[in-house]
């Protein structure tokens, strides 16, 4: 095991002219949760649609359904598929959660018959079907465990992730590696670790597998997945020994490039690391603050990596929250940093009413940034809402929206229906509507008055089958399915 108790180099960015913007946070309004706590977890995208993993989960009993969401780029027009669902058993837990080759990939755990199994399965980017594909049996009451996957060069998808017995703790640490059809390659033990992990990285050159962990080491496995070497990411810097939690991780030409949080308030709140890898060790060689001078420094809780088609990364990383005691308003920061740790752009966002944990991130096909995360109202503090903010490649926030997986409370009837359907909706007199086939395709859309406490839609020249209706009722939108005989 390496430990440095010497100062390591510390770079500073290139100086030049950088925008930076300081805003609050303006959303839209949402509906109350009530007492389950629900958070859009996974997010993926194709060149039209953005797609989100949604679940539910109670205080209690842990994960109970897992719904998804597509919405078209603009985050208007959204379908969803409730309690998804593998031999009528919920999944949850999804880890891998991607688009390739028309279709959603997707990983889940599930209980089938007492029985617990890690599944892939598949939807059409319509929605229009679901396949499955393999499954591993997994031993009683065990589920695995992924904060991601990430790709290969030869296409397959892989991760590092815990097997965790319900309810009690983390197990060994598995790799796991699903080829684009969505068969299980590989699912193996890494024998005797029990750590888990929040990045990982594969050197394309030898197959060794570098693994950053929430306890603040690192590991570097060989392509068998046998440990080879050992770093405790900590480095004295004159004053303290500061340790580093890593959250993403890549190998670049002869480094190794680590995003890392430090539990200590100072000009390290949140740095890039550089390791180099030498005769099979781990040598940790820089450490660049990327929080700005001209802010004030805070404990880092959270960060979000994205990368673009440019070699731009997207950093996003919020101020260490409290929800467990209390509503404590915090700060999101954003930046955005060229191949060669430019700085191009840096945000600061702020609610005062809110507190706000991300959760994940991509670049979509048109280069903006999307964050999705969850939020604590100080008004509701036991009633968190989902929030997705998308930013675009200047640093403008183009859409900030609360309650992406929507409401589906609205009541339609009759359902079936023949000539038309009503709704009713509180403290609102006029809404707009859209009415798409169960394909996708737009068939009506316009804007109804409430007449003696109802909304009505006329439906007699519609085809006959399902049809998804979404409602539009100032910030909030509702989306529901009926029937037409």
């Amino acid at each position: 095991m390496h430990k440095f108790n010497f100062l390591i180099t510390v770079s500073i960015f290139l100086i030049f002219p950088v925008l930076i913007f300081a805003q609050n946070i303006s959303f839209n309004d949402s509906f109350n949760f009530g007492d389950e706590f629900s958070g859009l977890y996974g997010a993926t995208f194709s060149k039209e649609h953005y797609f989100f993993e949604y679940s539910k989960l109670d205080q209690n009993l842990g994960f109970i359904s897992t719904t998804l969401v597509r919405a078209d780029t603009k985050l208007e027009d959204v379908e969803r598929i409730e309690n998804v669902s593998i031999h009528n058993n919920p999944t949850s837990f999804i880890s891998l959660f991607e688009v390739i080759d028309g279709r959603l990939l997707i990983g889940s755990n599930v209980e089938i018959n007492s029985e617990f199994y890690f599944f892939t399965h598949s939807y059409a980017l319509d929605f229009s079907d679901h396949v499955l594909h393999d499954s591993i049996r997994l031993n009683d009451r065990e589920i695995f465990l992924s904060s991601n996957f990430k790709r290969l060069e030869n296409g397959n998808f892989y991760s590092l992730g815990n097997i965790r017995l319900l309810d009690v703790a983390d197990r060994e640490i598995h790799y796991v590696e699903v080829n684009p059809a969505g068969e299980i390659i590989e699912f193996q033990a890494i024998s005797g670790n029990t750590d888990r992990p929040s990045t990982f990285a594969r050197d394309p050159s030898n197959g060794n597998i570098y693994m950053g962990t929430l306890l603040f080491n690192s590991l570097l496995l060989n392509s068998s997945l046998q440990p080879i070497d050992t770093l405790e990411a900590t480095y004295w810097n004159g004053n303290s020994r500061l340790s580093f939690s890593s959250y993403f991780c890549d190998f670049e030409n002869d480094k190794l490039r680590c995003y890392c949080t430090s539990p200590s308030q100072d000009e390290f709140t949140f740095s890039l690391l550089d390791y180099s890898i030498v005769d099979d060790s781990l040598e940790l060689q820089n450490v660049q603050p990327l929080h700005p001078e001209e802010r004030e420094v805070y404990v880092v809780f959270w960060s979000t990596i994205a990368r673009d088609a440019q070699g731009n990364t997207y950093v996003a990383y919020q101020e260490s929250a409290n929800q467990f005691n209390g509503v404590m308003p915090n700060k999101l920061f954003l930046s955005k940093v060229d191949s060669s740790d430019n700085v191009i752009w840096e945000i600061e966002l702020f609610d005062d009413k809110g507190e706000y944990g991300l959760s994940t991130s991509f670049v979509d096909s048109e280069q903006n940034l999307v964050l999705t995360g969850v939020c604590y109202h100080i008004e509701s503090p036991n009633s968190p809402r989902n929030f997705v903010i998308k930013v675009d490649s200047k640093g403008s926030i183009v859409t900030s929206i609360k309650d992406l997986n929507l409401d589906s409370s609205l009541n339609v009837f009759p359902n079936p229906s023949s000539e038309y359907i009503s709704f009713e909706l509180e403290k609102s007199t006029e809404v707009d509507y859209q009415i798409y086939s169960i394909g996708g395709l737009l068939e009506r859309q316009g804007r109804v008055a409430e007449i003696s406490g109802n909304f009505t839609i006329e439906t007699h020249d519609l085809p006959s089958g399902m049809h998804i209706l979404n409602v539009f009722d100032g910030g909030s939108i509702y989306v529901t399915r009926f029937v037409k005989e």
